[in-house]
């Protein structure tokens, strides 16, 4: 399975139950399709660089998944029919890049 990131901004007029609410959902989407869930980061609220519809703040949430050929596509179409996600972002990591960096982070702590 092929590992993806993406990072979704929720509006900022959500209330914390709703967001809670649509975590939760976007995370079952992602087992129900046969993904893992690798990591799931709440970067919290942000000034965004430029207003998007009509927000200049939002919430930031980081998912870190795997899953089978054609999840992203389906994921994004769940993303786009959610009411509060504003923005969102998907990217399909390169595995060869990240154990690189995990191989360079484990002789600096053996060091310490």
């Amino acid at each position: 399975m092929k590992v993806y990131e993406t990072l979704l901004i929720i509006a900022p007029t959500t209330s914390d139950e709703e967001r809670v609410k649509i975590l939760e959902e976007l995370k079952n989407y992602i087992t129900n399709e046969k993904g893992t869930i690798e990591k799931v980061d709440n970067w919290g609220m942000r000034k965004l660089a430029f207003s998007v519809k009509k927000f200049t703040e939002g919430l930031y949430v980081h998912f870190i998944y795997q899953g089978p050929p054609g999840i992203v596509q389906r994921f994004e179409r769940k993303l786009k029919i959610t009411e509060n996600i504003i923005r969102y972002l998907t990217v399909k990591l390169d595995l060869k890049n990240i154990r690189i960096d995990k191989q360079e982070e484990q002789p600096a702590t053996e060091a310490s």
